[in-house]
């Protein structure tokens, strides 16, 4: 339900506390398209969603360690328009993939993931917070092999429960993963801000290579 504004006014301090790195990085804030959400009582509200649910398991179903039911075919759709973001940043550093990387908190978290896994090549990297790897995302074996990833969660999250993250891990491995961190940090709910999280984000950064000089704010992917 979030839109690139909000998330990047959320993450200005955040950013300002990682010192010069949060600032020397380039920032490309996504809107997600507006659409009704099935699954809410009463006539579906729109909000900012990457796609819509048919189930909430992890709202008053009270079980969020059930994967919701979400329309893969929005998900297909918004999968071509962040591949098409990363190409056109990957442009402009000459056609580098290694300096674009891929975050998200919540079901942003899960279609970077589902984006990252499934782009034809291997990006800086992608930092999935508070999310999961669909069980419908395809996995290609290069992918899983070369593809730095860190799946962080929050061990109280009623919304996405941890353990989502974890079966997404285990998937991961067994398709060959080599270059994945996993981290349940005790006591957060569902994406509730923390310096652990900061300090993790940094890290990765730091060993995905990211040292650019520039920095920009706002773009808009729409379907």
């Amino acid at each position: 339900a979030c839109d690139a504004a909000g998330c990047a006014e959320t993450w200005k301090p955040r950013l300002k506390a990682m010192g010069d790195l949060g600032q020397r990085a380039r920032l490309v804030f996504l809107h997600a398209p507006r659409r009704a959400i099935s699954c809410y009582p009463g006539e579906a509200p729109v909000e900012n969603a990457w796609h819509d649910y048919f189930t909430d398991h992890g709202g008053v179903g009270g079980r969020p360690e059930i994967e919701e039911d979400i329309d893969q075919t929005h998900l297909a759709e918004v999968r071509i328009l962040i591949h098409q973001a990363i190409d056109a940043e990957a442009a402009k550093f000459g056609g580098d993939y290694r300096r674009v990387a891929l975050f998200g908190e919540s079901q942003g978290g899960c279609t970077a993931l589902d984006a990252a896994t499934t782009h034809s090549q291997t990006i800086g990297g992608v930092f999935c917070s508070f999310g999961q790897l669909y069980a419908c995302t395809p996995i290609s074996a290069k992918a899983a092999k070369d593809l730095k990833i860190v799946l962080w969660h929050g061990s109280r999250d009623k919304t996405i429960a941890a353990s989502l993250s974890l079966r997404s891990a285990a998937r991961l491995l067994d398709r060959g993963a080599k270059k994945l961190t996993v981290h349940v940090e005790d006591g957060l709910e569902h994406c509730q801000g923390s310096d652990g999280e900061n300090r993790c984000l940094r890290r990765a950064l730091e060993n995905w290579g990211f040292r650019s000089e520039e920095r920009r704010v706002g773009k808009e992917c729409r379907s």
